[in-house]
C-alpha cells in the first residue's frame, strides 16, 4: 500500500512542494522525502528515551495541583520536602545558586529546623511550591538568606550539610559510590529552575511594575494584567554522521577536556533541524543535509542560568574532507571518530561515570572521554555506536 501527501512550503519567498512517500512493510513504515530538491531517507537505528528517561526527567515527578478554588492554599508542612539554594557562597560567581544536601545525599530535605524561619527566607521569591506528588506531599523550592556562619552549619538541625553548585546536579557525588537518585536530581533541578526564573522576571517588561507569582508559582502577572510564564531556551544538539555512516562529528569546548555533540541555542524563527544544519556548519564548516529527532531532555541547570530543553537529533554530513574543516571560537577542536572509538568511549563512561573527567589525549587520538548517562549527548552517541545509518 503506498500513499502520497503533498504539502506546499513557503521557503525563500517562494512555495516548494514536499512530496512524501509512505510504503508500510511488516518492519514499520519506511518513509522517503524529498526537500529542497534533495532526497532525505530516514536512518534506521535505536531512538528514543532511554529506559527510565532521561537525567533531570522522570515519570513520577511532583505536578502543579489543581486549583479548584480561588481560596485553596498551598503552605509548607512537617511533611512537605523542600529544595533549599543560597546565592553568594562563591566569590568568583556571587549570583550562582548552590543546593543544600543532607548527610544521606538528598536535596530534599525535611520541612523542619532553620528551613521554616521566614526571617531566613529570600524576599525576592519566597517559597515556590514544585508540586504534589499522588500521596499529596508536597514539594517546595526556598532561597534562604545566609549568613556568615551559614556556610558551614546545618540548615536542618540534626546532621551535617553540604552546599552543592546547582550546575553539579548532573552528578553529584558522595564518597566513591553515592549518587544524587533519579528522583532528587529531577526535584531539585525543577526547583532550581523555577528559582532563576522568578527572581529573573520580578518586575514587568512592559510597565516596570512589582509581578506576583500566581496560579501556584505557575506564572506571574503585574497589577496591568502583563503576565509571564517560565521562560525555556531550546537548544539543538546532535549526532553527525559522516557520508559512508562510520564515523562521527565531535567538538572539544573550550575550557573542558572532554569531547562531545555539536549544541546551540534555536533562533527565533528557526526549526530544530535547521538550527541543526545552521550550527554544525557555523561551529565546523561541515555541511548538513538529512536531520532527524532522537530525543529530548530538560536541562534546568543551563550555562546561562536558565532552563533549557535539549533537542537530541541524528544529522548526516554530506562530506567529511579536512580541508573544508573550519573550526569556530567556542570549540578547541572538532575531529571525526570512528564508530569502534566512540563504542569504547561510551564503555569506558557507563564503567565509571563517578569518575572525575581527565583526558590523556594530545590530538593523536590516544583516549577518547565523552560525557556519561546522565548527558543526553551520551546516548545519542550510543545510537550511533550501535550502528545508526542512513
Amino acid at each position: 500500500m503506498k500513499t502520497m501527501l503533498n504539502v506546499g512550503l513557503r521557503c525563500g519567498g517562494c512555495t516548494r512542494r514536499v512530496q512524501q512517500f509512505r510504503k508500510l512493510s511488516p518492519s514499520g513504515p519506511v518513509t522517503k522525502r524529498t526537500v529542497h530538491g534533495q532526497s532525505l531517507v530516514p536512518p534506521t537505528g535505536n531512538f528514543g528515551e532511554p529506559d527510565g528517561g532521561h537525567w533531570f526527567s522522570c515519570s513520577s515527578m511532583p505536578v502543579l495541583p489543581h486549583i479548584s478554588s480561588p481560596d485553596q492554599a498551598f503552605r509548607i508542612t512537617s511533611q512537605s520536602r523542600v529544595v533549599v539554594v543560597a546565592r553568594g557562597r562563591r566569590k568568583d560567581n556571587p549570583t550562582a545558586l548552590e543546593v543544600l544536601f543532607n548527610d544521606d545525599g538528598s536535596p530534599l530535605l525535611s520541612a523542619s529546623g532553620d528551613i521554616l524561619d521566614e526571617d531566613r527566607w529570600s524576599g525576592m521569591t519566597g517559597p515556590l511550591l514544585i508540586g504534589q506528588d499522588k500521596d499529596g506531599v508536597t514539594f517546595w523550592a526556598v532561597e534562604v538568606v545566609l549568613g556568615d556562619q551559614d556556610s558551614s552549619q546545618s540548615q536542618s538541625g540534626d546532621k551535617p550539610d553540604y552546599w552543592v553548585p546547582a550546575r553539579a546536579l548532573s552528578g553529584v557525588t558522595f564518597g566513591e559510590t553515592t549518587r544524587i537518585g533519579r528522583f532528587e536530581a529531577a526535584v531539585a533541578g525543577k526547583g532550581v529552575a523555577l528559582l532563576n526564573w522568578h527572581r529573573s522576571t520580578e518586575f514587568c517588561g512592559h510597565t516596570g511594575e512589582s509581578m506576583l507569582p500566581l496560579d501556584t508559582n505557575g506564572f506571574r502577572e503585574s497589577p496591568a494584567g502583563f503576565r509571564q510564564y517560565p521562560r525555556i531556551d531550546p537548544a539543538v544538539i546532535m549526532a553527525v554522521v559522516s557520508p559512508d555512516n562510520d564515523y562521527c562529528l565531535l567538538g572539544q569546548v573550550r575550557g573542558t577536556e572532554y569531547f562531545t555533540c555539536l549544541a546551540g541555542f534555536v533562533s527565533p524563527g528557526e526549526s530544530a533541524e535547521d538550527a541543526c544544519r545552521r550550527e554544525t556548519q557555523e561551529e565546523t564548516g561541515i555541511i548538513v543535509d538529512s536531520v532527524v529527532l532522537h530525543s529530548t531532555q530538560p536541562w534546568p541547570v543551563g550555562r546561562a542560568g536558565g532552563c533549557e530543553l535539549m533537542i537530541g537529533c541524528i544529522a548526516q554530513a554530506t562530506h567529511t574532507g579536512p580541508s573544508s574543516m573550519q573550526v569556530d571560537d567556542e570549540l578547541m577542536s572538532a575531529e571525526w571518530f570512528s564508530r569502534e572509538e566512540v563504542a569504547t568511549a561510551l564503555a569506558r563512561a557507563t564503567a565509571q561515570p563517578l569518575a572525575p573527567i581527565r583526558s590523556e589525549r594530545d590530538g593523536s587520538h590516544n583516549e577518547l572521554l565523552i560525557p556519561g548517562p546522565t548527558a543526553l549527548a551520551h546516548h545519542l552517541l550510543a545510537t550511533f555506536a550501535k550502528g545508526v545509518t542512513f
